[in-house]
């Protein structure tokens, strides 16, 4: 056995022990992961959305208006980066009728300064949201969450996100990527496994002031923000019933470059909260390790492919010009011959079966938490398990060049990063 065959077998035994392990999780705790139903009396804490926008005409008053219609009453808050499109007259006029406070920056600054700005000068109530302009809640998703900030531990609360109206084959994927994702995080909640927020995650107001607001140099602020609270001692859960829709990138290179801002914050923060990482059990020995394996085996095994792919292919393009490109007999003396594609050995059958494993886990899970458009998510999965693993590697391989080209210098990010 080569060491191709031990990377492939690598593989198989991590997809079956992630997908096995995840699936005991779910059939052990089930109820105490989705279905527990927190009520509380009497506790009415005040609450605001946090909009940050930048050249959003055609997103901002779809998530303004699903701000304000929530059944819980909040205060809404807009900050527009200095946009250079309709934004601003869209938002003027919400403001004008009294149901949103609008602040227009005269410089282009990103994200989280502008978040930052409303924290520290206008925020009074005890929770907010931050709702990404792209983004948009259920008309019930605050109501859901709150519940959650009667335990004084628990200063984040991440809603269920998903990819609203995906129409291209990128962004089919992405919207089985985010349920998976949305489906693991109650499990890996249950043992304080969550190493990262979102742009819909509702805060405790406190929690975030007395660990220092957003990191304005942090290229994944919301994760740094959560490793910051967990380091804290505060408690960051999921909340799978609370509903929330995000709009996908479009384009492999606008996806290429988002995943590679994701995996450079992904790094930096593992490395800036080490600490937290060991003293926390879930993200020692599951989340980290099982990322960084994936990562390593994923990487590994396209750099083998890069390598094999041109030599088989010069190999080929050589035998078939030693007989002079006849292609019945290269198929009758050759290929059949040698049916190396059907032989079935421990690693074909190994990898198999844990594809098996995976996809069912993926299915399974799609049919009984998605009650609606179940069926189209169940379709797109073979299209995520035959090409999500390719966009995983380029992204990676895209961001070991940034990291490398840019060295530990980070600017934080804007809308251009």
């Amino acid at each position: 056995m080569n060491l191709f065959q031990f990377v492939l077998l690598g593989i198989s035994f991590l997809s079956i022990y992630s997908a096995s392990f995840h699936m005991l999780t779910y059939i052990l705790y089930r109820k105490e992961a989705y279905e527990k139903d927190i009520r509380v009396r009497n506790f009415k804490p005040t609450v605001s959305i946090v909009i940050p926008a930048y050249n959003e005409e055609k997103n901002i008053e779809r998530n303004i208006k699903s701000a304000l219609n929530q059944t819980y009453p909040v205060e809404v808050y807009v900050v527009d980066d200095a946009s250079t499109d309709r934004t601003k007259e869209i938002c003027e006029k919400y403001s004008k009728e009294g149901k949103i406070h609008y602040f227009r920056m005269e410089k282009n600054r990103g994200k989280v300064p502008n978040v930052n700005f409303v924290l520290k000068n206008h925020i009074k109530t005890d929770l907010f949201c931050v709702l990404d302009a792209d983004c948009f809640y259920e008309k019930d998703t605050v109501e859901k969450m709150i519940p959650h900030f009667s335990n004084k531990n628990v200063a984040a609360v991440i809603p269920t996100v998903k990819i609203f109206n995906p129409r291209n084959w990128i962004e089919r994927i992405q919207s089985v990527e985010y349920f998976l994702a949305s489906f693991l995080r109650p499990l890996v909640g249950l043992y304080s496994g969550i190493h990262t927020t979102n742009g819909l995650t509702m805060f405790r107001t406190e929690a975030v002031r007395k660990v220092g607001y957003f990191d304005e140099r942090d290229l994944t602020e919301d994760m740094d923000m959560c490793m910051r609270l967990v380091g804290k001692g505060y408690k960051v859960v999921s909340e799978p019933r609370a509903h929330a829709y995000t709009l996908p990138v479009s384009t492999l290179r606008a996806f290429i470059k988002q995943r590679r801002r994701w995996n450079t914050g992904l790094v930096d923060n593992f490395f800036e909260h080490i600490c937290v990482v060991k003293r926390v059990p879930g993200m020692k020995y599951i989340t980290f390790p099982l990322v960084f394996a994936w990562v390593g085996i994923i990487t590994g095994l396209f750099a083998r492919m890069a390598y094999n792919i041109p030599k088989s292919l010069i190999d080929f393009l050589e035998t078939l010009s030693a007989i002079n490109y006849d292609l019945v007999f290269y198929i009758k003396e050759i290929i059949l011959p040698n049916p190396t594609f059907v032989r079935f050995n421990m690693v074909t059958t190994t990898m198999l079966l844990s594809s098996a494993i995976f996809l069912s886990l993926l299915s399974y899970s799609i049919t009984r938490l998605e009650k609606r458009e179940r069926f189209k998510k169940v379709i797109n999965t073979p299209l995520y398990g035959l090409t999500y693993s390719i966009l995983l590697t380029l992204a990676w391989l895209a961001t070991y060049v940034f990291m490398i080209k840019n060295g530990r210098v980070r600017k934080g990010w804007t809308h251009q990063t």
